[in-house]
């Protein structure tokens, strides 16, 4: 032990070891002086210090982790507004697509291009029109 029994007394209790000395008894002040040793022991105990770094370092990772947390936090919010807005636009474009397969299912073997058309074009018609001269049918 570095300290003396007093030294410790007074590094503990300051102006009031005096009193404290003078108010109990031999024996009291013995004990008293023991427990003073033993709580200076434990202070200064390596392990002791040890632990408020461990506690520090457990806070400051604490503080960390709450950041990130937060920040997650706000990236999932963010992610889950954006998945509302594209699942409005794929109901919308969705129901799009039904309104035309819909259409479709009436007249399957026909294609956009000759739906409604019973004549041909010009262009095709003048060319059948020559096949047939050339070749007689």
């Amino acid at each position: 032990m570095s300290k003396t029994i007093a030294g410790a007394i007074a590094s503990f209790f300051g102006r009031s070891g005096i009193a404290i000395s003078e108010k109990l008894s031999t024996e009291e002040f013995n004990q008293f002086a023991e427990d003073a040793a033993e709580l200076d022991a434990k202070l200064n105990d390596p392990a002791a210090t040890q632990l408020a770094a461990d506690l520090k370092a457990a806070n400051d990772k604490v503080a960390e982790l709450t950041g990130q947390l937060t920040e997650a936090a706000t990236a999932q919010t963010q992610l889950k507004e954006q998945v509302a807005t594209l699942t409005g636009e794929r109901d919308k474009y969705k129901a799009q697509h039904e309104r035309a397969a819909e259409a479709g299912t009436g007249t399957p073997k026909e294609d956009a291009n000759s739906r409604g058309k019973s004549e041909m074009a010009s262009y095709n018609a003048h060319a059948l029109e020559v096949y047939t001269k050339a070749n007689g049918k």
